[in-house]
């Protein structure tokens, strides 16, 4: 193309015009973008700072015991006739468990009631025979070493009764042990015996589990010991047990902080009205303050930023950073020490994206 041409020279101006007319249309779309994006409110829920009453708790996990798992054993030596209960049984207290051959111990009594009444008979004719001797005796038609020789021996007749009737007795007992029966109410939780076994006296044939009282053995931190005393409430909650929770109280401290762990052992006993079983995960949360009239703020209208920890106050429209100083955290809520009042509007969800001086747009809860 000629560029000294008449054409050329016409053309050229016009399209440097158009040139310079684009740019600047885009120079103030960008501008007008911008200043749409720095005036873009951030959308927010607030809640007001409140008071109320902050606990302070210390957290830790233990496991669910029982006070005790008897040991249940055979109290006399047989063979075993019936077995009546087995592993996950419930049982009551006195409920009968299994049976020995009661027939040896049977005999025993039998044998025994026959001498109690031998010996019975025999008093029976010794008393007649002193009686009639001391009639005698007064006539002087028997001597008095027959008399006392006679009274000497009802005297030990009697004793002998008396070893008869405790005889008697030992035997009724035993016989009575045969049934093997629960010492507490609870579950089954062995069995080492079968039907026709021979069972020697003392010799574990059940264990059964408690299902009333259970405890719960609690680490905490050394540097707690010196916050815990015995009475204190405790909340157990167990995750496997859909979140059911029991109340509980500190029964007993462990004296001496564990070498290992460094830690103290707080022992909490508990009403089991939830069936839970030993070995079960538990959270231990002991109430060791109370803070009183306390302002507070969700957990999560608390941010960290290079100055430290704030919150955000909502005024006309903007968010304005407020550096606070924090106290208990609970579950839920943030104890503020300082740097807000109560009353005051603060951002909750949405307070991780703000800065100071940002316009906000207030979200209504749905």
């Amino acid at each position: 193309m000629d560029m000294n041409s008449p054409s050329s020279t016409v053309r050229w101006p016009v399209l440097l015009v158009l040139a310079v007319t684009l740019v600047l249309a885009a120079c103030d779309d960008e501008e007008e973008f911008a200043e749409d994006d720095e005036e873009r409110p951030t959308s927010i829920h607030v809640v007001e700072v409140e008071t109320s009453d902050i606990d302070e708790m210390e957290r830790t996990v233990g496991l669910v015991e029982t006070f005790s798992r008897p040991r249940v054993a055979a109290e006399v030596a047989g063979r075993l006739e019936s077995v009546e209960a087995d592993v996950g049984d419930e049982v009551e207290k006195g409920q009968l468990l299994a049976s020995i051959d009661p027939e040896p111990f049977e005999l025993a009594r039998d044998i025994a009631d026959a001498e109690v009444d031998r010996l019975k008979a025999r008093i029976d004719q010794l008393e007649i025979d002193l009686a009639r001797l001391e009639r005698m005796s007064e006539r002087e038609y028997v001597t008095e070493q027959e008399r006392d020789s006679t009274r000497a021996e009802l005297d030990a007749t009697r004793q002998q009764l008396r070893g008869a009737r405790s005889e008697r007795s030992r035997a009724e007992r035993e016989l009575r042990l045969t049934g093997i029966t629960a010492p507490v109410s609870g579950q089954v939780d062995e069995r080492r015996v079968s039907e026709g076994d021979f069972i020697p006296a003392g010799e574990m044939a059940y264990r059964i589990q408690p299902a009333d009282r259970f405890r719960v053995v609690l680490s905490y931190p050394e540097r707690t010991a010196q916050r815990f005393e015995r009475g204190m409430p405790v909340r157990l909650t167990s995750r496997l047990a859909n979140g059911d929770s029991v109340e509980g109280e500190i029964s007993r401290l462990r004296s001496a902080v564990d070498p290992g762990s460094r830690s103290v052992r707080a022992v909490v006993e508990f009403e089991n009205e939830n069936a839970w079983r030993p070995g079960m995960l538990v959270t231990g949360e002991v109430i060791v303050d109370r803070r009183e009239a306390s302002k507070r703020v969700p957990n999560h209208s608390v941010v960290r930023r290079p100055a430290g920890r704030v919150v955000y106050v909502i005024e006309d429209g903007r968010a304005f950073e407020r550096e606070v100083e924090i106290g208990v955290r609970t579950g839920e809520w943030t104890e503020i020490r300082s740097g807000v009042e109560a009353g005051e509007t603060v951002a909750t969800d949405g307070a991780d994206f703000l800065t100071d001086d940002t316009p906000v747009e207030i979200r209504e809860d749905d």
